[in-house]
């Protein structure tokens, strides 16, 4: 049940699931001969991981599962559990949760949908893990939202925030701004309004810091050496325009030029291109940008040499900033 909700598949791709078919590397699932005969791969959620690797060493133990084999197997170890075992205990699942309304396994996926257009993901995306050939059948879980993939969360590892009881915050905490909470949830807007006006470089970087630290990029397990603890984690984009991939060497690069200063005053000067220059700067980056280096560099040296102003041979830590 864990699977058909986390990962929005049907009753009869649940049960032909294998134990191969879980991909921790890149945190998806396979799904092989789907509806239409279609191979794809679904989402993995850290939390739902966690859930059949407990299942696993379970069933390991008991000797229902084998390496390679059915990941639900039937009574007997060598078939899988059918779609119709699963319907029956889903219903006496429902039946002991005291919910009168029917449920099949199907209801799960129609769940799995629905929460996700609750939080707020795009309908499109949506479209992929349901494995909908049309968009048209998609559509009739809600109107068409502004998020996209890489902020897609499986509305499983949304339970565990369900259950636990908070005390009121005395004051509602501010949110923690990002560049890529931005570019998700305005990104789309902006590229349609300014279509036609953006590079490749540009669509790439943005398209890199929204997959960044997502389902999308999959993910890995980060063990400690010590104590043994496990935690999975999604992949980095390892672009270097992306802030949260280039916090850490930014730090370092602040760090190390702090080191470098005396116990002297320091003095901040900005050097800026006129606007047609900067549309030529664009389009010859290499050749404007080290024009512009050493022009800044030879008049403070200048400036600072002449005894009517300093009298000194100046030392400068030069960076672009755009």
């Amino acid at each position: 049940m864990a699977v058909a909700y986390g990962a929005g598949l049907r009753a009869s791709e649940v049960v032909a699931l294998k134990a191969s078919d879980i991909d921790a590397a890149r945190m998806l699932l396979r799904v092989e001969q789907g509806k239409g005969q279609k191979d794809r791969h679904a989402m993995l959620s850290p939390q739902l991981l966690e859930i059949l690797r407990a299942w696993w060493c379970c069933g390991r133990r008991r000797g229902v599962l084998m390496p390679g084999g059915w990941l639900f197997p039937g009574r007997d170890r060598l078939t899988p559990l059918t779609a119709r075992q699963l319907g029956r205990i889903v219903h006496a699942a429902s039946a002991m949760a005291g919910i009168e309304k029917r449920i099949s396994p199907h209801t799960l996926r129609h769940s799995f949908a629905t929460h996700l257009l609750e939080n707020r993901t795009d309908i499109r995306i949506i479209q992929v893990p349901l494995s909908h050939a049309k968009l048209e059948t998609t559509t009739r879980y809600a109107q068409v939202a502004t998020k996209t993939l890489q902020s897609v969360t499986s509305p499983h590892d949304r339970l565990e925030e369900l259950t636990v009881e908070l005390p009121p915050p005395a004051a509602a905490p501010r949110r923690r701004l990002s560049v890529a909470r931005i570019f998700l949830e305005h990104g789309a807007t902006w590229r349609q309004a300014n279509a036609g006006h953006l590079s490749r470089d540009q669509l790439a970087v943005m398209a890199a810091i929204e997959r960044c630290r997502t389902a999308a990029l999959g993910g890995h397990v980060e063990e400690c050496a010590d104590c043994g603890h496990r935690r999975i984690a999604y992949n980095s984009c390892r672009n270097r325009h992306c802030p949260q991939c280039q916090a850490a060497a930014a730090r370092a690069w602040l760090e190390a030029r702090q080191a470098d200063l005396l116990p002297i005053a320091y003095f901040h000067v900005v050097f800026t291109l006129p606007a047609e220059i900067g549309r030529l700067a664009y389009t010859n980056k290499a050749a404007n940008y080290d024009l512009l280096f050493r022009i800044a560099a030879d008049t403070l040296l200048t400036i600072a040499a002449d005894p009517k102003h300093l009298g000194a041979k100046l030392g400068i830590t030069a960076v672009p900033h755009s």
